[in-house]
């Protein structure tokens, strides 16, 4: 696949119709849908929504499920053996604590923005189980900060608490986004 493909981690193959239209609009031919293939071959419905998919024009990436989910580590490495050695991944706090707890993420993009969202439902930008102390805590090193009003960005490389795994992946970028007010 020559160019950014974009690769999608959907466990049930259940990607919302208008979003695999996006993602087919906006890379057609280039679009990669990973799914826990176990979950999707006993659901009915499942195979239907993986062959919508596939004839929209998206590869199907069937992998194994890890905890309900698509195996990460499985996924980078099928990535990778596609040639995909850099990763941007965007996605919510579940996404995101799942990379960093099996020791994909090789740097962090964080955007700081002045607004507040606040509220005790609030998602966070890294969800999971977290730390039961601030000693198993991820640390991050910060490599950069730049202004760009009214935001300001943070590049940082993690470095894994003590007992952590990493796996031999391709790098990947976290980045967390600014969630804007309207």
């Amino acid at each position: 696949m020559a160019g950014s493909p974009r690769a999608s981690s959907s466990t049930a193959a259940c990607v919302p119709p208008r979003a695999d239209a996006a993602l087919v609009r906006e890379a057609p031919g280039k679009t990669i849908v990973a799914y826990a293939a176990d979950l999707v071959d006993g659901d009915p419905g499942g195979n239907s929504r993986a062959e919508r998919l596939h004839q929209a024009g998206v590869t199907l990436l069937p992998l194994a499920a890890d905890d309900g989910r698509v195996d990460l580590g499985e996924l980078a490495a099928a990535l990778g053996r596609m040639g995909l050695n850099e990763i941007l991944v965007e996605g919510g706090g579940e996404l995101l604590a799942g990379v960093l707890t099996v020791g994909l993420i090789d740097e962090v993009l964080c955007c700081v923005a002045p607004v507040v969202i606040g509220g005790r439902s609030a998602p966070t930008p890294v969800a999971g189980s977290g730390a039961d102390e601030l000693a198993a805590a991820w640390r991050l090193k910060l490599v950069e900060t730049t202004v760009r009003p009214p935001d300001v960005w943070l590049r940082a490389r993690p470095s894994a608490p003590q007992g952590s795994t990493s796996v031999n992946s391709p790098r990947v970028l976290a980045t967390a986004r600014r969630a804007t007010a309207e």
